[in-house]
């Protein structure tokens, strides 16, 4: 019966859903792991020579571009994407957390849901950056109409 197909894909989606979260788990505790062993300081970020010290060990690199399908050419992009200059630093470094749930993403499609969760985050920082800066609110589209 049609119905019965319905409930079977359904159950089948959601435990794909569950095996991907499983598995984003297992990747999760790995770049722990591998965030801990080349934050030599400490400081719970990364400095641009403690994240290339990936690719200083075979397994290391290997076990990196498994967890995240990059490769030692996409080091530099990644450094950029996923590092900040923090409060009272000198210099961009990668955070526990950028490290982690930046390079767990790396392998999804990026999907139209994710682009609009972008964007509403994007949207949202932008106050506190306009006032952190001292500039003043940008006029919302709605209000912005001919008047």
């Amino acid at each position: 019966s049609e119905n019965m197909a319905k409930v079977t894909t359904e159950h089948e989606q959601e435990l794909e859903a569950e095996e991907e979260e499983i598995k984003r788990q297992k990747i999760r505790v790995k770049l722990t792991k591998m965030f801990e062993h080349l934050d030599i300081d400490k400081s719970d970020h990364l400095t641009r020579n403690e994240f290339m010290m990936i690719w200083d060990d075979e397994s290391r690199e290997q076990e990196f571009e498994e967890l995240t399908g990059r490769t030692k050419e996409d080091a530099n992009e990644i450094f950029e994407a996923l590092s900040t200059i923090e409060l009272g630093q000198q210099v961009k470094s990668i955070s526990r957390d950028a490290f982690i749930e930046g390079l767990n993403t790396e392998g999804n499609p990026l999907t139209l849901r994710s682009i609009m969760r972008l964007e509403k985050r994007v949207a949202e920082l932008e106050p506190q950056l306009r006032k952190a800066l001292g500039k003043p609110p940008e006029r919302q589209a709605s209000q912005a109409s001919f008047r």
